[in-house]
């Protein structure tokens, strides 16, 4: 193999995030065998880490691989995407690997059909692995070459616990008793809406406390999703009323009608960097991740490696790094058709398992209740396991090993 080229989202979204991090890890693993490496964005580049005049190692060799142009009539001895399945047509290569990630428990059998023809597929966990197989079997497509596992990561180089532990940085907030994070775009799968209607009754339990609720929720695909949050917000006990746009900071805060003293803060700015995104987590005492399914989660992740005590539901892709004790589990779940009218319709992805309203109210209760002690060590405990198993490195080359076989 002398040439490689990886297609895959640069920015700051989802699986923009999982390319700009991967990619740049797996080019040196390409370099030192001598492969020519080169990297298409399949989409406008958006991260801030390459713009900075001094650039780190892995971002210059980045750069360096998107800016390089193709050689006359290209046809790359391996292609590797991280993309939707449909866009795999496009791709050339006189060998391709798909590099997928989904949130349903089934595929349809028109994705299956842009799949088949590749030589190997990869996914991020065991989770997805089976979901794979059993659609392939359901729909009787035959695929009978490589499903990897390939992890995503966390970078360690940046998220990792403050020393001294605890809240810091300018999204902090003095007079906050505790602060509740989640990060993730605003959609029915992620649970944020359940999410902002558990904190409001969460802040109605504990009328003596200051709770806070930080989100970063902006949906590029939704125009409306500042609305649909602000309507939630109205039915949690948080008036647009109390609305106020902070100076100083990307805040919008809404201060709930009883207890003007806990409030919903969310940011207004795009995360186009690990900077940006860190100063959430930074700011907050503990994560909540509501969602009924997910490809991964980088946020949870993230948010896990930065020593934050988070809860989650066990289910689906955050099964591969979720370790008992290391965070507070979602006991009870609602099988529901995979649908929110947007990106999932018809039911033609399967089902997903929406965690129960009660339950998310009981957990977030029991967290706030915890000793700083006791959420201290679960969060040191999770970030040490996710550092030692989940870097960026150790996903690249377990990649890399894999396509010494091809």
């Amino acid at each position: 193999m002398t040439s490689c080229l990886l297609v895959a989202p640069i920015n700051s979204v989802g699986m923009g995030t999982h390319g700009y991090f991967w990619t740049r890890e797996l080019l040196p693993l390409l370099e030192q065998s001598s492969v020519q490496a080169y990297v298409l964005s399949n989409g406008e580049i958006q991260r801030n880490e390459l713009n900075h005049q001094d650039l780190n190692p892995l971002d210059r060799a980045l750069k360096a691989a998107i800016e390089r142009p193709f050689p006359p009539n290209f046809l790359p001895d391996l292609s590797i995407g991280i993309c939707a399945p449909l866009q795999f047509q496009d791709i050339p290569g006189k060998a391709r690997i798909g590099y997928i990630v989904f949130e349903g428990d089934l595929l349809p059998k028109h994705e299956l059909d842009y799949l088949q023809p590749l030589d190997a597929l990869a996914v991020p966990s065991h989770w997805g692995k089976q979901v794979l197989e059993r659609s392939f079997l359901k729909f009787g497509v035959e695929f009978k070459k490589p499903i990897y596992v390939w992890p995503e990561g966390v970078d360690t180089e940046s998220f990792f616990p403050p020393t001294p532990y605890g809240v810091s940085g300018p999204l902090s907030h003095p007079s906050i008793d505790f602060t509740f994070s989640n990060v993730g775009k605003l959609e029915k799968r992620k649970g944020t809406e359940e999410l902002i209607s558990a904190f409001g009754k969460l802040v109605d339990t504990h009328p003596q406390k200051a709770l806070r609720l930080l989100g970063h929720w902006q949906n590029p695909w939704r125009k409306d999703w500042m609305e649909t949050a602000e309507e939630a917000l109205v039915r949690a006990g948080f008036p647009t009323s109390k609305k106020e746009v902070l100076a100083g900071v990307p805040l919008i805060r809404f201060r709930h009608g009883k207890n003007e003293k806990s409030v919903v803060d969310i940011v207004s700015s795009a995360l186009i960097s690990k900077e940006d995104v860190l100063k959430i987590y930074r700011a907050s005492d503990a994560g909540v991740y509501p969602y009924a399914a997910e490809g991964w989660c980088l946020p949870l992740i993230e948010s896990m490696a930065c020593g934050i005590p988070s809860i989650a539901n066990p289910y689906s892709g955050p099964t591969e790094f979720l370790r008992e004790g290391d965070f507070i589990p979602l006991e009870k779940t609602h099988k529901r058709a995979a649908h929110d009218g947007n990106f999932f319709k018809n039911g033609e992805y399967g089902s997903w398992r929406e965690p129960d309203a009660d339950d998310l109210l009981e957990k977030m209760d029991r967290l706030l209740s915890m000793s700083f002690e006791s959420r201290k060590q679960m969060g040191i405990r999770a970030s040490d396991f996710l550092k030692n198993e989940f870097s960026w490195a150790r996903s690249a080359k377990r990649a890399f090993q894999d396509i010494q076989f091809n």
